[in-house]
């Protein structure tokens, strides 16, 4: 398994931001249904807060897909 990402300023609707984008994720054929791609989005979420960016996004099929809840501070209750 593995996961490409890059920081980018250039998505389309986050012009000028620094964001965390998935580039690539893959998991095997028999690591598939684990789990496997959740712990790479997450650890990926976790190295963009890392990188100070404020806004996480990846495609699929030709379709960006903005984390929107990414760069929001959650309030302590």
């Amino acid at each position: 398994a593995h996961v490409e990402l890059s920081i980018r300023d250039d998505i389309a609707g986050l012009e000028g931001q620094r964001t965390g984008y998935i580039e690539g994720l893959y998991v095997d054929e028999a690591h598939r249904h684990r789990g496997v791609a959740l712990l790479l989005l997450r650890a990926s979420e976790a190295w963009a807060h890392a990188q100070r960016c404020t806004a996480f996004a990846s495609d699929r099929d030709e379709r960006v897909i903005v984390h929107r809840r990414f760069g929001r501070k959650t309030e302590a209750h």
